[in-house]
C-alpha cells in the first residue's frame, strides 16, 4: 500500500486562552511489546495574570497509549481535570 496524498494543516491565527509563564508535563510509558505501550500523563495549567496575580493552578491527568505499525505510529492521551488548587484570599 502506497500513500499518494498528504494533508497539510496551516495555522494562520492562534489565540492564547490562558496566561501561564510555566507549564509542567510529566509522563511515563511502559513498553509491553516493541510496538505497544501504556502509561500515564500529568499536566498542570497555571493561570497567572499581571493585574490579578495567581488565579488557577489546575492539574490534569490520564492514561496514555502508544502503538506503531511499520513507519506509522500513534500516541493517544486523554486528560481529565484532577483538581484546581487556586490561590486563597
Amino acid at each position: 500500500m502506497k500513500i499518494t496524498e498528504a494533508v497539510i494543516i496551516i495555522v494562520v491565527h492562534a489565540e492564547r486562552t490562558h496566561c501561564s509563564p510555566v507549564e509542567l508535563n510529566f509522563a511515563y510509558m511502559h513498553f509491553l511489546k516493541p510496538t505497544l505501550s501504556l502509561g500515564f500523563e500529568l499536566r498542570n495549567n497555571s493561570d497567572i495574570k499581571k493585574e490579578e496575580g495567581w488565579i488557577n493552578y489546575i492539574l490534569f491527568g490520564g492514561p496514555a497509549f502508544h502503538t506503531c505499525v511499520g513507519k506509522f505510529f500513534a500516541n493517544i492521551t486523554t486528560l481529565s481535570q484532577v483538581i484546581n488548587l487556586h490561590k486563597s484570599a
